[in-house]
């Protein structure tokens, strides 16, 4: 069983619904499957070879998947435009056999030969530092998870999702075959100008919303008017801040507002509800049903059905945390962001998951830079309506004085890459440090 499977008894018993809205354009599920068989002419009998699939095109993107898995190959989908060099780079190093795009596909001349038992698609990490990694999936690894979170989420065969970014982000793609494991509906586009979605969400019927935290905290500023038939919005991935939920329960006060917490690795380990968070702003909610986290010597691990194969359960996390007394997750920042300040260990997630919490500030980035002195500090870049002094006094309240930032820099936005995560390049850029 793939997800061409899946998609064809989905075909069979709604071919006339609509599957996707793209760019405001309307395709049935039959429709799609009939751009399905278009792409599987020109790459039949794959036989369990894996497949790079690169393209801007959202509907390619889409189809050529589920194309690929139809002809028994393992679709791996690119972040787009990738570099020629960091294609082969990718195919040498994990062992693909093929690149397909909307004008062919073609053989990566690598003689790799490599089995490939129960697996149907291959995940991409999001590649912000170095190279990206694959990592491969079986069919049951997210499908057997799909009733959980879809229960949590409040997906059906009604749901109309709005959701934006290539498929090649785990999270989007994660979020689109949830949707069609229910019979629902995809609604997309390629830019992303939420100043303009105010009459599409009421036009479409939107039901739910999935963003990061990012675009979520653009669409609470840019929506205009109060959008009742939205039910459930659910994020992960970063931070959520208190301003922007508050501002999101006011546009859509029918709608139930969850962050998860999770890995390309281990799938969904956490989740919690908007007033949980603004109740416990430093948790990432309890665990998902099926899944157990605990600490051994200030480790975190987890105990999961649903990993990338190759993975060891229970597996360490790499981020630091613990379990309080009400059975939340409280993360205390990853192992790589932790930053040296004259002897003492800080956690720049941890500085930045204090100033989200405040009321007035909407976003939030922070990173350490070494001084003309040699010595390592920390630069915050807020969007807030306080002020340097009003910060500082919430800051010194709550952090170790190592932890304070020397710098607050107040900007109007702040740049966000592809994967929806802070550019930290551009702001040291803007920053001058």
């Amino acid at each position: 069983m793939n997800y061409y499977d899946l998609f064809q008894n989905q075909v069979k018993q709604y071919p006339k619904k609509v599957f996707v809205i793209y760019n405001a354009a309307s395709y049935t599920y039959q429709q799609i499957d009939e751009k399905c068989r278009e792409i599987r002419a020109g790459i039949s009998n794959l036989n369990n070879q894996t497949v790079f699939i690169s393209s801007g095109d959202w509907i390619f993107q889409l189809t050529a998947f589920l194309a690929v898995q139809a002809e028994a190959g393992i679709p791996i989908l690119l972040h787009y435009p990738m570099a020629e060099d960091s294609i082969y780079s990718l195919a040498s190093k994990f062992q693909v056999n093929h690149l397909l795009t909307e004008e062919k596909i073609c053989s990566l001349q690598l003689e790799v030969s490599v089995n490939f038992p129960h697996i149907c698609m291959g995940v991409l990490t999001s590649g912000t530092t170095g190279l990206s990694k694959i990592w491969y999936r079986t069919y049951s690894s997210w499908t057997d998870f799909f009733p959980v979170q879809n229960h949590i989420f409040n997906i059906s065969k009604d749901t109309l999702l709005l959701l934006h970014g290539s498929l090649s982000f785990t999270g989007n793609l994660n979020a689109a075959l949830s949707v069609l494991y229910a019979g629902g509906t995809l609604v997309t586009v390629d830019r992303f100008n939420p100043a303009k979605w105010d009459a599409d969400i009421a036009q479409f019927g939107i039901s739910h919303l999935y963003f990061v935290p990012s675009k979520l905290q653009l669409i609470a500023s840019a929506l205009q008017q109060e959008h009742p038939n939205i039910r459930q919005i659910f994020t992960g991935s970063q931070l959520l801040s208190s301003a922007t939920i508050k501002k999101l329960k006011k546009l859509v006060p029918n709608a139930f507002i969850h962050l998860y917490y999770g890995s390309s690795e281990l799938s969904f380990l956490t989740y919690i509800e908007a007033n949980e968070l603004l109740d416990k702003p430093f948790s990432v909610g309890k665990p998902f049903p099926g899944v157990k986290i605990f600490a051994e010597q200030d480790i975190l691990y987890v105990d999961t059905a649903y990993p990338v194969e190759g993975t060891d359960i229970p597996c360490p996390l790499q981020d630091h945390g613990y379990i309080d007394l009400d059975g939340h997750l409280i993360l205390q920042g990853r192992k790589d962001d932790m930053v040296n300040i004259s002897g003492y260990k800080v956690s720049i997630a941890h500085v930045e998951r204090i100033l989200l919490s405040m009321n007035g500030i909407s976003d939030a980035a922070v990173f350490a830079y070494t001084d003309a002195n040699n010595k390592v500090k920390l630069v915050a870049v807020v969007v807030s309506q306080l002020n340097r002094m009003e910060i500082l006094e919430t800051l010194k309240a709550q952090l170790y004085y190592l932890e304070i930032p020397g710098k607050i820099i107040f900007m109007e936005s702040i740049p966000y890459g592809p994967a929806g995560k802070p550019d930290y390049e551009t702001l040291r850029r803007e920053v001058n440090v």
